[in-house]
């Protein structure tokens, strides 16, 4: 199924027909004339070699020109033989030695290909005249090599005091036969040679014949290839400049007398198709934005390679990396009909996650194929079900997000957006700089973590109850790293970990208080005891430090001492609160006792929600353990109460405006909502 989506992507974006064709650099056009013998000067000197430039913006120019189609040939390594298309390095194609190595025998195959051909193609009958006087005069090869030598010497780098210059080698340099009448335009740049070659690339087989098979991919008989010989160049691992998608090299693979790739027969034109069709979709030059047929992300050593059956400017996988949510518009417009088309309603978008782990062969981990307004439906459910209140501003914080912050973002975008970063929040940083390769492989995050995300979020699949214990472990180890430095902020409570707690216990509701949901901010009318308890901890921890601080207006003092209080009760009592709430709620006679004589109105703010809270729970009989999904509920509950205490008080202005019973209100916010 994914080859032929890939196979008909190549094929709808035009790709397919660049199958034996791909950009690469000429350095040198060999100018013949019309009865094959090398172009000469008035003295008899060889004057051949012809230097095709480029500019080099301020720099000048450079030696070699870039053809986006240039025929190539396909070799597995440097002793493949195999026929050049009239261009090549220039040992191959010209400067070899006549010692029937491979590199002679090359020379001799595009020999052969000349005169098999140039009774169809008149052009080439001098590049065939030019091979026969070059076997019959071993003169004229020694000439070719000194005129390219000179020709090449006034691109060589000039040397640097103390350094050896590395000199261009005439023999590595690429080169292409050229008529001297053909005002440089190169032989395999002609039409008829382009055909030859891609009819030679991919050759129509017989109806029979020994060696005929099946393509598993377009279903047409043909002569599969023994061998894959294109790659995938840029996946994340070991075979990142390039691997097969398919390899086969032990005796298990080699059932029913099939060897190499003939047991998963593929004719040349879907090898070619696919793998043209993932390379251009992993190219890093590929536009991002207006419609595009799809693109590529890495994260993690994983690449999600994504693409649409008809181009879209849209980017579904933009929306989990980088945390956007603007597509309450799109999803209207889907609902209504208006400047929507329904084109764009019935396309589909695919997803491959692939990478290359060893040089074998790629990997691929995950294959989605669903509709576009699918995929935007479930991504509206993962931001609607990973939200959480934001602590400081009250409000429901941004998206959480895959990618990491550009090198652009500093102060507190920059804490805004690693707040929000999952693999910062299940995940610990590599500190090796070594090993950081690719985006978001700073964190030592599992694949399978990533993959279960992207599949929630794209197919509305459960997140596994993995997620959300190790989410509960980095919890618990930042409030330990925070309690050793001392930090002032409240610790480890972070928007992604949360909304992770709170998306993975509402895609598993057996775990939760009469399967009743948890919201995003703080739900009064619920009674499960693990939330209560975490509620009572905030609450507890908020008279503390606001007794302690007491006669300082500043808020930043009390919210330093209760991260304190938090760092020193919050182990035990998330995971057996009749133990570790114990102190805390013996100690709240002494602390409310001061807040009565410093602050009235925050005492009574306090009274308030702690009889709130205790309508639901007897605080002698307190639970005395709880499992780790109820310690997620406690953690959630401590967030949303510690969320309404930190909420932005209104503005001076606001309270002016108002009347007279409103200004003589007490300014807690849970007094305020109460009365």
């Amino acid at each position: 199924m994914i080859l032929q989506k890939l196979r008909d992507l190549s094929v709808a974006a035009k790709w397919a027909d660049s199958g034996g064709f791909a950009e690469k650099q000429v350095h040198f056009l060999l100018m013949i004339e019309a009865d094959g013998s090398p172009r000469k000067k008035q003295d008899g000197s060889l004057d051949c070699w012809f230097p095709l430039m480029t500019s080099k913006g301020v720099k000048g120019q450079a030696l070699g020109r870039a053809y986006t189609d240039r025929p190539e040939t396909l070799r597995r390594n440097q002793n493949y033989v195999d026929a050049d298309c009239f261009t090549g390095r220039a040992d191959r194609l010209v400067l070899a030695s006549n010692d029937g190595g491979p590199v002679c025998k090359c020379r001799n195959l595009t020999h052969q290909l000349a005169t098999d051909y140039m009774g169809a193609i008149p052009e080439l009958t001098p590049v065939d005249d030019f091979y026969k006087k070059l076997s019959s005069d071993p003169q004229l090869l020694d000439e070719l090599t000194r005129s390219l030598v000179d020709a090449l010497t006034p691109f060589q780098p000039k040397p640097k005091p103390g350094k050896v210059p590395k000199l261009k080698l005439p023999e590595t340099q690429e080169v292409a036969f050229c008529l001297s009448n053909a005002n440089y335009q190169p032989i395999f740049d002609l039409a008829a040679i382009r055909q030859m070659w891609r009819t030679r690339q991919h050759p129509v087989v017989a109806e029979s014949g020994a060696t005929q098979a099946t393509c598993l991919c377009c279903g047409q008989p043909c002569d599969p290839p023994r061998i894959q010989e294109r790659v995938i160049k840029g996946l994340p691992g070991k075979g990142s400049k390039g691997v097969p998608l398919m390899s086969y090299n032990k005796e298990s693979t080699q059932s029913h007398g099939l060897e190499d790739c003939l047991n998963a027969p593929m004719c040349a034109g879907c090898v070619d198709a696919y793998t043209i069709a993932l390379n251009n979709l992993l190219k890093k030059t590929l536009p991002k934005g207006g419609p595009s047929y799809g693109g590529s992300e890495k994260l993690g050593g994983l690449a999600f390679i994504y693409w649409f059956r008809n181009p879209e400017s849209i980017r579904p996988i933009d929306r989990i990396i980088n945390g956007v949510q603007h597509i309450e518009k799109r999803l209207e417009s889907m609902q209504t009909g208006a400047d929507f088309s329904l084109t764009s309603r019935m396309n589909h978008f695919f997803l491959a996650v692939m990478s290359a782990p060893t040089l074998g062969r790629a990997v691929v981990h995950d294959w989605i194929d669903e509709s576009l307004d699918h995929i935007d439906s479930n991504l509206a459910r993962w931001f609607a079900d990973a939200q959480i209140i934001n602590r400081f501003t009250g409000d429901v914080s941004a998206p959480i997000r895959l990618a990491e912050p550009g090198n652009g973002v500093k102060g507190a975008a920059w804490a805004d957006i690693m707040d929000r970063h999952i693999p910062s929040a299940l995940g610990r940083e590599i500190k090796d700089k070594n090993k950081i390769r690719e985006r978001a492989m700073r964190w030592d995050i599992q694949k399978d973590t990533i993959l279960a995300i992207f599949e929630r979020a794209l197919l509305g699949r459960k997140l596994p109850l993995s997620i959300m214990h190790l989410a509960l472990e980095r919890l618990r180890e930042g409030i330990q790293d925070d309690k050793e430095k001392k930090r002032s902020a409240l610790p480890g409570f972070t928007t992604a970990r949360l909304g992770l707690m709170r998306a993975t216990l509402n895609d598993h509701p057996e775990l939760l208080w009469q399967r009743r949901p948890i919201m995003p901010g703080l739900d009064r009318d619920r009674g499960d005891p693990a939330y209560v308890c975490g509620r009572l901890l905030a609450i507890l921890s908020r008279i503390q430090a606001k007794a302690m601080s007491a006669r300082d207006d500043s808020d930043e003092k009390a919210r330093k001492l209760c991260a304190n209080v938090v760092s020193r009760y919050y182990g035990a009592a998330s995971s057996r609160p009749a133990t570790g709430l114990y102190l805390p709620l013996r100690m709240r006679v002494h602390h409310l006792a001061k807040l009565d004589r410093d602050d009235s109105g925050e005492a009574t703010g306090r009274r308030i929600d702690l009889q709130d809270a205790l309508q639901w729970i007897n605080p002698d009989n307190l639970p005395k353990t709880l499992s780790p999904a109820q310690q997620c509920v406690f953690a959630l509950g401590f967030e949303h109460q510690m969320a309404e205490f930190f909420k932005p008080h209104k503005s001076k202005s606001a309270t002016d405006s108002g009347d007279s019973n409103d200004a003589n209100e007490p300014q807690t916010q849970s007094t305020e909502r109460t009365e």
